[in-house]
């Protein structure tokens, strides 16, 4: 790249990140967004798809009428978090947050040793209170009584093989009963779910349509409201229910997305095993390993030097955070990213701010593509007045501040000035905990 940047060199840059498989077209995006819909009403029934649905048995409330003071947990993927939930006066909420490592990181741990950690770190708020309800990053099979199968610890960080199949709930009371000698009662929920639940029950019911919870940061998934009617006996238990159900998708296993060759090598830098999935190409880990890919690639078709391929190798904590540093103040930002000044020059610097946003802008894309998937489906956002609520749980859109404008651009490019569709991001830090309590509350 030269020393400028023309419309030419921009036009190059993305034409080589289509042919690359890093542009999804409108096309593609329609057809992505059919697909999507029908794995959904595929797992829905039953059938062969990527969507891995589980039912979540949660009664549904509109208010915590419930006078209570518990333990609530979120065991993430790589920390996990204890805290209070206290609805002993008007209204209710969480506080006390304080989050620890992860049992079992790194290292296998046998199931004893993963629960003492956890007691170790959480005596204070277990001691005086016999309930407890956990929101889990990991993937679960929920159960009529509030307890979850672990089927697997996401992407595999926390080592237990121990407690994979074991139903969560169980064997915590155990070594609670063991260590305390009293008999608790935990609910499990998964965090999709729980974060569903904190919208619905924070928000004004008469204020929303309906509602869509959005796990998006270092991880990704999906949950929704589905009529019991349109689950197969298969995924229900044998009791009969009747009304509605929280659908946990496991969104992120959706695996039609066509990877490009960046996408395969960032997701073995990560060390994920399984390439394909969707979540590797929106979350905050993956997409800084996506850049550097892709910079390797030009650095292979002779349009930038190789010098700046090892620089941009060399920032070992490149993240999200810098990278947005970089495109929101350019080269008055303080990142190490206009360090790579010092080898490169305005052109390729310029270059690298198009692949930066470009491969951000398909992420975005991609949660258009479930949402609008999850709204076609339902046929919900048609009022103005009542738009869907998307409850948001994570970081990323923190860190990324216009991603919610990239979402609404690609959703009305969807639906079009024909078909608009209304929805409203409702953004709750602590929803995950806050959805585990009431959970816990309102079924325990």
């Amino acid at each position: 790249m030269g020393a400028t940047f023309t419309s030419k060199d921009k036009q190059y840059i993305l034409s080589f990140l289509s042919g690359s498989g890093l542009v999804i077209s409108d096309a593609d995006r329609d057809k992505y967004i059919d697909v999507f819909v029908s794995d959904l009403k595929r797992a829905l029934s039953s059938k062969s798809s990527s969507l891995n649905i589980f039912p979540s048995y949660v009664k549904f409330v509109d208010k915590v009428t419930q006078r209570d003071k518990f333990a609530v947990f979120q065991l993430g993927q790589v920390n996990m978090t204890k805290a209070y939930f206290d609805s002993t006066g008007d209204k209710f909420d969480i506080y006390g947050e304080m989050s620890f490592p992860m049992p079992g990181l790194g290292k296998e741990v046998s199931a004893e040793d993963f629960f003492r950690a956890v007691m170790n770190n959480a005596r204070d708020v277990l001691r005086k209170n016999l309930k407890v309800g956990i929101s889990m990053s990991h993937a679960i099979e929920s159960t009529e009584d509030g307890d979850g199968r672990l089927l697997n610890w996401a992407r595999a960080k926390v080592k237990c093989k121990e407690l994979e199949g074991k139903m969560i709930a169980e064997e915590f009371k155990k070594y609670l009963q063991k260590e305390f000698d009293e008999d608790y009662q935990v609910f499990i929920v998964n965090n999709a779910t729980a974060t569903l639940i904190a919208g619905l029950v924070k928000s004004d019911e008469k204020e929303f349509e309906d509602f869509i919870g959005l796990i998006h940061a270092d991880g990704y998934n999906l949950s929704y409201i589905e009529e019991v009617q349109n689950i197969s006996s298969h995924l229900k238990s044998k009791r009969q229910f009747s009304g509605k159900m929280i659908i946990n998708t496991q969104a992120g296993s959706f695996d039609k997305i066509k990877y490009s060759q960046a996408d395969t090598e960032a997701v073995k830098m990560l060390g994920e095993i399984q390439v394909g999935k969707f979540s590797h190409l929106v979350n905050s880990l993956c997409i800084p390993l996506i850049v550097k890919g892709v910079v390797g690639e030009l650095a292979k078709s002779k349009r930038i030097e190789g010098c700046l391929v090892e620089a941009i190798n060399d920032i070992k904590d490149l993240d999200l955070e810098q990278i947005m540093l970089f495109l929101n103040k350019g080269l008055k930002s303080q990142s190490e990213i206009t360090s790579l000044i010092k080898v490169a020059n305005l052109g390729d610097m310029a270059m690298l701010a198009v692949v930066f946003d470009s491969v951000i802008e398909r992420a975005a894309k991609l949660v258009a593509i479930q949402l609008a998937g999850i709204m076609r489906y339902k046929d919900i956002g048609h009022n103005p007045l009542q738009p869907v609520g998307i409850v948001v749980s994570g970081n990323f859109y923190e860190i990324v501040r216009d991603f919610e404008y990239r979402v609404r651009c690609e959703l009305y490019k969807y639906f079009g000035q024909n078909d608009p569709r209304y929805l409203k991001f409702l953004y709750m830090p602590n929803a995950s905990l806050l959805g585990a309590g009431i959970a816990a509350a309102t079924n325990l």
